[in-house]
């Protein structure tokens, strides 16, 4: 069915309220459902432009399945242009895949037309939201460990490791503490050909400076004081294996010539020997500082530093990452609940607003925490704002109770995305001189969404070439 609005959900004042407002607003009767099996069924085939879901009344009167079986399908296979939803209630856990969903699509509607009336307008340019979140996740995974993310900016550095991983070659991770560089090099160890082998985590920072260069190669018996046996560092620890050294950006001039000599040659001395000893080992090093600023400042060897960046690969901190939070935050939810046996049946919606609106400066290893904290402190399953930290909440009360001077337009989300899209797609169309299957292929979408894209952002198809 071709339809301007459709409202799904049980017969209610506030979906009444909205059937009444669209009236008022478009001067035809909205078509309207009351359960997901008889939507699906007048859906099916048709375009929808704007359908409004009463998601508090679906979840009370539809089975978890089926409710999930028709998100999946507007999500995925463009069944409206707009979606809406109203939800106040806590969500399912359950529906745990579509908390960005559902966010991304809950409309902060007050019951008055003036509110009905600025929803349509701020989302309006916002166009098919489903295509803001539908996409694929990007996957590297091996040895029992994955690393996902929804984010674009984030899918080269997955693919490009993945080829790298089968290589015995040096690599460099910068990234924020806690945005997962110790997660990714063992992935990285798992899919090479030493994944058999040992992987050593070393963290440089935890060392004492005194002792780094004795932990990394080793010591003889009387190198120095207190130096009472021989000690086997840890490039021999990982002799045939991989080997992290974390905050390598903590080496002193000694250790980062010693270094530099072993990524060149593979050639060390242990501390107080003149014996030359072959280190076999893949080397991944990791830093959550800027190295580039420690050469120019000559904190850090300029060499060493040219010969680790050739394959060196930066990290998103978790607070660019928005599509990623809400996935990550249920991921480690349920883990936090198998281990506890304490069962998740909801969470609050406010709860998912305040994930998304907090900086994460800890980035994913604060979010892990954080969900454990959650956890522990849920009450009758279910997962409120006030199971997050004190820490937490008043730094988003603060953020919030401090409104901007500037014109409110300029804080207009979808304006904004809107713009950008249709910006960013001209561009990519003129770069390739209108040809729409090289544009489609440089943008990473089908040919078919492509044309979507094109269509919701007003950009005529009409002197575009094929292919």
């Amino acid at each position: 069915m071709d339809q301007d609005f459709v409202l799904l959900g049980a017969d209610s004042p506030r979906l009444l309220a909205l059937s009444r407002q669209v009236e008022n607003l478009t001067s035809q009767s909205p078509a309207r459902f009351t359960s997901v099996s008889s939507a699906r069924a007048a859906l099916a085939g048709g375009m929808v432009d704007t359908l409004i879901l009463d998601l508090d009344s679906l979840q009370s009167q539809t089975p978890v399945i089926e409710l999930r079986l028709f998100l999946e399908c507007i999500r995925t296979q463009g069944t409206a242009r707009r979606v809406l939803m109203v939800c106040r209630s806590p969500v399912s856990f359950e529906l745990a895949d579509f908390f960005e969903f559902i966010l991304a699509c809950r409309i902060p509607w007050d019951g008055s037309e003036d509110s009905f009336r600025r929803t349509l307008r701020e989302h309006t340019s916002i166009g098919n939201l489903v295509e803001m979140v539908s996409f694929e996740s990007n996957t590297i995974e091996a040895g029992g460990n994955r690393f996902t993310t929804q984010m674009v900016e984030m899918v080269p550095l997955l693919k490009q490791l993945k080829r790298i991983a089968v290589h015995n070659a040096a690599i460099l991770l910068i990234g924020e503490t806690g945005t997962g560089k110790s997660h990714l090099a063992s992935i990285v160890h798992a899919l090479s050909p030493r994944s058999e082998e040992r992987f050593v985590n070393t963290a440089c920072g935890a060392l004492p400076p005194s002792l780094i260069e004795s932990e990394l190669f080793g010591h003889t018996r009387g190198a120095f004081t207190g130096a009472d046996r021989n000690k086997i560092g840890r490039f021999e620890v990982a002799q045939g294996g991989t080997l992290l050294l974390d905050e390598i950006d903590t080496l002193g001039p000694t250790e980062q010539a010693k270094l530099l000599r072993v990524i060149e040659t593979g050639e060390f001395e242990p501390v107080g020997s003149t014996e030359t000893r072959q280190a076999d080992v893949r080397l991944i090093a990791a830093s959550n500082v800027d190295l580039r600023e420690m050469v120019d400042r000559n904190e850090f060897r300029a060499d060493l530093f040219y010969r680790m960046s050739v394959l060196e690969f930066h990290l998103l901190p978790l607070r660019e990452r928005s599509l990623d939070i809400l996935p990550l935050a249920s991921g480690f939810i349920a883990q936090a609940a198998t281990e506890r046996h304490v069962p998740i049946k909801s969470v609050d919606i406010e709860f998912l607003n305040r994930l998304k609106e907090y900086s994460w400066p800890g980035n994913v290893r604060e979010l892990r925490n954080q969900m454990n904290r959650a956890v522990m402190l849920s009450h009758d399953g279910l997962l409120s704002v006030d199971t997050l930290s004190p820490t937490t909440q008043s730094t988003v009360a603060r953020a919030s109770s401090n409104p901007r001077t500037e014109p409110r337009e300029r804080w207009q989300l979808g304006k904004h995305m809107f713009e950008s899209e249709r910006q960013l797609l001209q561009s990519a169309l003129e770069a390739h001189n209108n040809n729409r299957s090289a544009t489609a292929k440089a943008l990473g979408v089908s040919r078919a969404g492509l044309y979507k894209k094109m269509s919701r952002l007003g950009i005529s198809s009409a002197s575009v070439a094929g292919d």
